[in-house]
């Protein structure tokens, strides 16, 4: 029980950095007379942490791929759930993303 739970901290002390770092590029961004000094900083800060995030995540991913392959109990529960998660996180995203370029493109003048 407590392995499970070991095995999560990782992931979960990455997405608390990375938490803690959008705030502080949010109060970077807020203080634009000290804006230049860190914002640069903080977004290579925040490429690296995603970076380490999304190695974190596929090395679960092959973990997961490989039990498949061998057969261990679960993993094909294990890995539907890993691909209803994947869609149901990226679809949102794609949608959000795609709105996004749409609006920036079209220029906020209009809006």
């Amino acid at each position: 029980m407590w392995r499970s739970w070991l095995s999560a901290l990782p992931i979960l002390g990455l997405f608390l950095v990375i938490l803690a770092s959008l705030y502080f590029m949010g109060f970077a961004a807020q203080k634009s007379d000290r804006f230049g000094d860190f914002y640069i900083w903080l977004l290579i800060f925040n490429v690296l942490l995603m970076i380490g995030l999304l190695v974190v995540i596929l090395l679960r991913i092959f973990k997961a791929l490989r039990d498949r392959v061998l057969g261990v109990q679960g993993s094909r529960l294990a890995f539907r759930l890993i691909l209803m998660f994947v869609f149901t996180a990226v679809v949102p995203v794609f949608v959000v993303w795609a709105f996004s370029v749409r609006f920036l493109s079209s220029g906020l003048d209009r809006w």
